[in-house]
């Protein structure tokens, strides 16, 4: 996350300087003519988890922020999301960290694997590698939910939809909702994704496809993980297809299938044939099926010994119906994560993602959008 000082336009509008402080103890009026607009000091864009994580940060720094969601709701799907080190410092410094560390495991390392012949390239320890590193894989919408918590009652404004946004000069920038209302706002941070209206308003790009395309799902299983190295991230490298899978909790295993696609192919919504497509690559020659997993075979009971591939076939086996691939990612240069125009400012997932086997994220095609 950008230091607040990078995206506000000037440091009278520092939302950390005295100034800043004395408007808030006094009134603070609209100055457009509308009687039906409210004047805001933060809004924020998207209640996903740059947004709610952003709102958390600014509270701690005596800042109050509104949070516009489009949503009725938050979001309750998703799979998970792997946290190094530096995002548990994040968590840590916004209160939520020990509550989710008692939920999740603790990584601790990776095997990387080729599928041609499933010989290990190569396998090593988190703690080897980095002292004191710690890695787990979070449930997107555990942590949501556990976000959300910590902000006060009405600091999330669920269905509201941004219509249209317009600078206002030294007033702020307006911001028009679906419903009709009516926010003008000294500071607009954009945490909206990748179809983000804030970014398209600061001119950037619409998203493009670039070549990848993946599956990726949560399988949970009542009895336990199947999964014979429970605590470490398994890698599969084939021609064509990167898939692996990352232990999430006792019971809880996240997988990814990413794989080259000329053309992204229409949207998706057939759950079964989502599956059928998605187990047919890890059947393909030489990308995820190994000569391990053949001499195993199939009917193996709960107790057996497992190989990574037959895990990660099991894991795809058991992808939820009705699941639709979705347009998430986004390939920008790797140091632009957040970009500014005056007081508003564009975050994280509306102008970069990373491939989905480097960031585990679920996406279905891949996209990239260029800067203004």
């Amino acid at each position: 996350m950008a230091p607040l000082s990078t995206f506000v336009s000037s440091p009278a509008r520092h939302p950390c300087s005295d100034s800043y402080h004395r408007r808030r103890r006094g009134a603070v009026s609209a100055s457009s003519s509308s009687s039906s607009t409210k004047a805001e000091e933060v809004v924020i864009v998207g209640a996903g988890i740059a947004g709610l994580a952003t709102a958390l940060s600014l509270r701690r720094l005596g800042v109050s922020a509104t949070v516009l969601e489009q949503g009725p709701s938050l979001r309750a799907g998703g799979t998970s999301l792997t946290l190094f080190k530096n995002g548990w410092r994040v968590l840590d410094s916004i209160g939520v960290a020990d509550e989710l560390r008692a939920k999740y495991l603790r990584v601790q390392g990776m095997r990387m694997r080729s599928s041609a012949g499933g010989r290990d390239l190569r396998e090593f320890s988190f703690e080897e590698e980095a002292p004191g590193q710690e890695v787990r894989a979070v449930e997107r919408g555990a942590l949501l939910a556990t976000m959300a918590s910590k902000l006060p009652p009405g600091a999330i404004s669920f269905s509201s939809r941004l219509k249209s946004i317009a600078g206002q000069g030294p007033d702020g920038t307006l911001l028009e909702l679906q419903d009709g209302r009516r926010l003008l706002s000294k500071v607009v941070l954009g945490c909206d994704g990748v179809n983000s209206p804030i970014a398209r308003w600061m001119g950037f790009s619409e998203p493009r496809y670039v070549g990848h395309m993946a599956f990726r799902g949560l399988a949970d299983y009542a009895g336990g993980q199947p999964v014979e190295s429970k605590s470490k991230v398994n890698y599969i490298y084939g021609r064509g297809v990167r898939a692996g899978f990352v232990p999430v909790s006792p019971t809880k295993v996240y997988w990814f299938i990413c794989f080259n696609s000329a053309t992204p192919g229409p949207k998706a919504t057939d759950g079964a044939a989502l599956k059928r497509e998605a187990l047919g690559l890890l059947n393909k020659p030489n990308t995820t099926r190994t000569k391990e997993h053949k001499r195993h075979g199939r009917g193996r009971g709960r107790g057996a010994r497992q190989t990574p591939n037959q895990a990660l076939e099991e894991a795809a086996g058991a992808v939820a119906t009705g699941r639709r691939p979705s347009s998430e990612g986004l390939k920008t240069p790797p140091d632009l994560i957040w970009a500014c125009v005056d007081s508003r400012l564009v975050e994280s997932d509306a102008v970069k993602k990373l491939l989905p086997s480097g960031s585990f994220r679920r996406s279905k095609w891949l996209l990239e959008r260029e800067a203004p």
